[in-house]
């Protein structure tokens, strides 16, 4: 087999660890070979996180703090959506500056700081966490982004999603026109806003 010298320096923790497990592999080499093979085998075997896992991650580890984290099943969601008071949940979106606090727990900067597509894009990961959505995208379409929603709940799902992502466009000031369907929502963003850093 063939050979090649490896000289390099390493922390005292990692020199440490280095000791320790030459007792076990008989030598430094093996050690490291051992550990090369083993992290070369990982990289295989574990595949990266997509941006939903990732954001899931971080909310399990937020939810340790002074949190509440809600599991609602999908039926009490529907059933809970059917009977709901849209003025008052419309208020309560305006009071609690909801698009404010997701841009800032997910971008980590304020609105004003974000190119129109970091806001669209975080929408979308943001509804796909949710996992009430059968699909969620959107298209380039020269002057505006279209953003395409299709559900199965009902018209007062539809118009929930709306709210909540008009809500949004006019925290960063973007003009949009919607279309809104029992399970289908369609919103049209203008890229000539004035707030997005960048259009």
């Amino acid at each position: 087999m063939d050979k090649r010298r490896v000289n390099t320096t390493i922390s005292t923790k990692h020199w440490e660890i280095l000791k320790k497990q030459a007792e076990k592999y008989e030598s430094q080499q093996k050690v490291l070979e051992a550990a090369l093979e083993s992290f070369e085998n990982y990289s295989k075997k574990s595949p990266a996180l997509s941006p939903e896992e990732q954001h899931w991650i971080r909310i399990g580890r937020e939810i340790m703090a002074p949190a509440v984290g809600i599991i609602i099943h999908k039926e009490l969601f529907k059933a809970l959506i059917e009977t709901a008071d849209f003025e008052l949940i419309a208020e309560v979106i305006t009071n609690q500056k909801l698009a404010e606090h997701m841009g800032f727990w997910y971008f980590q900067r304020p609105f004003n700081k974000l190119s129109l597509k970091e806001v669209i894009d975080g929408l979308i990961l943001y509804f796909k966490m949710g996992f009430l959505l059968d699909a969620i995208s959107y298209t380039d379409e020269g002057n505006c982004y279209m953003l395409k929603i299709t559900h199965s709940i009902n018209i007062n799902y539809s118009k929930l999603l709306k709210m909540c992502i008009e809500d949004v466009l006019n925290v960063c000031v973007a003009k949009n026109e919607s279309e809104i369907y029992e399970k289908n929502l369609f919103i049209k963003i203008y890229k000539n806003i004035p707030n997005c850093s960048v259009h």
